[in-house]
């Protein structure tokens, strides 16, 4: 029996492994997708140089060599402003279906609090930022 196994791209494979235990999926064959750098995600550069080859249709020796031509390095401000955005993204979906759940079902303040509660202080600033009101109903002042 074949079982596909749907897991975050950026899952290291020692997770990968202990969720497939723990699921056990050890008797079967199992469809992995396709992992790459474990927990903290892909080199750049190679990345780079995969995606090269294969818009250019040559191995991936060949370019090496042509892709540094190309390839620009993101320097570490440009990187800690992208992951930035990136959390105030993140942040703002879960601000949504906060105020979606307290907007249906107003019974689960209680377990919204608490889920605010455990936020790191950034998150919280943050939603004190951009929705002042939703703040004062979970601090409760």
């Amino acid at each position: 029996m074949t079982v596909q196994v749907i897991v975050n791209k950026n899952i290291s494979s020692k997770n990968l492994l202990i969720y497939i235990y723990m699921r056990k999926l050890s008797g079967y064959i199992v469809n992995l997708p396709e992992v790459e750098g474990g927990a903290r995600g892909g080199n750049p550069w190679i990345q780079h140089v995969k995606t090269y080859a294969k818009e250019n249709n040559i191995s991936y020796g060949c370019a090496i060599s042509e892709a540094k031509l190309t390839y620009k390095k993101i320097d570490k401000k440009e990187k800690e402003e992208q992951f930035r955005r990136e959390q105030i993204i993140l942040w703002n979906n879960t601000i949504n279906r906060f105020m979606k759940r307290y907007d249906d079902d107003n019974d689960s303040l209680q377990l919204i609090q608490v889920n605010f509660n455990n936020r790191p202080k950034s998150f919280q600033e943050h939603l004190k930022k951009v929705s002042p009101e939703f703040y004062k109903i979970l601090t409760g002042t």
